[in-house]
């Protein structure tokens, strides 16, 4: 008698945060959302390494849009998008596996819904966070001086919060053994608001962490 085959256990191969819907586990929280430049987040040369890097000092809580001029937009300075890099290494045979990266969001902006975009190594998917009563087509085209408005949440308070999960499934071959690279930024509108973020694989599957140096991938 034949049976069908049974899936592959999926189990956290590492995570940043906690689920509770909250980000008070993270830097900047729970409302210093204007210091997210002061601090240094946001470029392409800072990155939060697994393994070694830590939730309260290396991960911003949140990651403006160009909207947001907290973020640096401003009409002397342009349209200002950051992004948040997260790197890990997996073992040799990691290749062969098939993973789902999750993004949980505490909440995101609703005046702006946010379309964020995430990136796996060579591989992208995007986002348009959509919110009922606020329909990007058909809204204005924010300026570069846009007042700084919808920021409960981002003051810790939660009462009125939209949590999102979103889910990115990576076949066999989309994550290599050694370095591996995340990148998750707002192309439009304005923040999100993180939760947690997660690797889902096989059961026993074991981070490499580094000691003394991190390769992202030579050429």
């Amino acid at each position: 008698m034949l049976r069908a085959a049974e899936p592959q256990a999926e189990s956290p191969v590492w995570s940043i945060g906690t689920a509770d819907r909250r980000a008070s586990e993270f830097a900047l929280a729970p409302d210093r959302f204007r210091d997210f430049l002061a601090r240094d987040f946001g470029y392409e040369d800072k990155c939060y390494l697994v393994g070694h890097s830590a939730p309260e000092r290396d991960f911003p809580y949140v990651l403006p849009g160009p909207v947001d001029t907290w973020g640096g937009t401003w009409s002397t300075a342009g349209w200002r998008t950051h992004q948040v890099n997260v790197l890990f290494g997996l073992p040799s045979g990691s290749e062969a596996a098939a993973y789902r990266l999750k993004v949980d969001l505490a909440d995101y902006a609703k005046v702006f819904p946010p379309l964020v975009k995430i990136s796996v190594n060579d591989r992208d998917a995007e986002f348009r966070l959509e919110a009922p009563g606020h329909n990007s087509d058909r809204q204005r085209r924010p300026s570069l001086t846009e007042p700084v408005t919808d920021t409960l949440s981002l003051a810790g308070d939660y009462s009125e919060a939209t949590p999102r999960s979103l889910e990115f499934p990576l076949p066999a071959g989309a994550l290599r053994p050694g370095g591996n690279e995340i990148v998750i930024t707002v192309l439009d509108g304005s923040w999100i608001l993180f939760d947690r973020i997660v690797l889902e694989g096989p059961a026993g599957t074991q981070v490499v962490r580094p000691e003394r140096c991190f390769v992202r991938r030579v050429d």
